[in-house]
């Protein structure tokens, strides 16, 4: 098994460091020179990882993403573009079930009101988790297409994530997953956002 590096040592030190002050002290008064001592670690050695707090709490998040997007990619049948019901299904299951069991995290951002820092985290996982290859294979009137999708993608996960932390965790996992199913067979159904754009409606221009 593949040791972690140094490198990625330090980084986690710092992020734990940072975690566990604030169990205790306002964001807002944590400075670098706490979370190093903390940690252990130098001043150099933090800046040498990250620019700021703000980009500490920015990577661990990332890396809970990473983590948990990394089931979407375990279900071998599962395409981006066409993903069936039950594909949704388990990879919405996986995505709630797992931020579930990250309830004390989630609400320790929730009191400092650092929520909003998982969207940026979720959607700079997400921009990478497509191979290349994929992102080629769009072309023609779908070549600005991935942006647009990683976008809504990381939106509506984290939209509804929100709400349900709002709402206390009221609903099981399953529940919200069947919901979100509902919801992308409905928006197939009606072809609201079918794939299928004619292409004249990229090149149209509006009315003067």
């Amino acid at each position: 098994m593949k040791r972690p590096g140094r490198s990625n040592v330090s980084k986690t030190l710092i992020a734990e460091a940072l975690l566990e002050l604030l169990k205790t002290v306002n964001y807002e008064q944590i400075c670098v020179s706490d979370i190093c001592t903390l940690a252990t670690v130098s001043r150099n050695t933090f800046y040498r990882h990250f620019d700021s707090k703000d980009a500490v709490l920015l990577y661990h998040l990332a890396e809970k993403c990473r983590y948990i997007i990394r089931q979407f990619e375990l279900l071998e049948t599962y395409d981006p573009l066409v993903p069936t019901n039950e594909d949704l299904r388990r990879s919405y299951t996986r995505f709630y079930t797992y931020w579930l069991n990250q309830r004390p995290l989630l609400e320790l951002l929730a009191r400092h009101h650092l929520l909003e820092y998982l969207l940026p985290a979720l959607m700079q996982v997400i921009t990478n988790s497509y191979s290349e290859q994929w992102v080629e294979s769009l072309r023609g009137p779908f070549s600005s297409f991935p942006s647009y999708y990683y976008n809504w993608l990381a939106s509506s996960l984290y939209s509804i994530l929100i709400s349900w932390i709002q709402n206390g965790f009221d609903l099981p996992p399953e529940a919200i997953a069947e919901l979100l199913v509902r919801i992308s067979s409905s928006i197939t159904e009606k072809k609201a956002y079918s794939m299928r754009i004619p292409a004249q409606a990229y090149n149209s221009q509006p009315e003067t």
